[in-house]
């Protein structure tokens, strides 16, 4: 795995975790937090989409890639969005839909680097 790769792992984990902290924050009603939970938030994503793109190039299969990339766009739209998504009594759904999807973010990251070695793995043992 090289340098970019494993950074990009890093931020993804260690941003997931500040995003789940923080996020538990502003929910509570801290909301001085949002600006810092955001830039966060961007900060998995640019990981995630690092991540797929080196496992592009890895010969990672590409709905794999593609899912990864789309799933990112998906947890922005809905960060920016959820305000206006179920504003009231309801608005928790779009509160825990956020948390569900946004951490599933984490798993896109794992699989695209599990895909990765497996791949680089094979062409080793292909190459013995």
């Amino acid at each position: 795995m090289d340098t970019t790769t494993k950074w990009a792992a890093t931020i993804l984990f260690v941003s997931a975790a500040v995003l789940l902290v923080s996020g538990l924050l502003v929910w509570i009603g801290i909301y001085a937090l949002a600006g810092f939970h955001q830039l966060f938030g961007y900060a998995l994503i640019v990981s995630l989409w690092t991540l797929a793109f080196a496992a592009s190039r890895a010969g990672v299969p590409t709905g794999v890639v593609v899912g990864a990339v789309s799933w990112g766009l998906l947890v922005l739209a809905l960060g920016w969005g959820q305000r206006y998504i179920l504003p009231g009594s309801l608005h928790w759904i779009v509160q825990v839909l956020h948390l569900v999807i946004s951490m599933a973010s984490m798993a896109w990251g794992r699989w695209l680097l599990s895909s990765m070695r497996r791949r680089r793995a094979a062409s080793i043992g292909a190459a013995a």
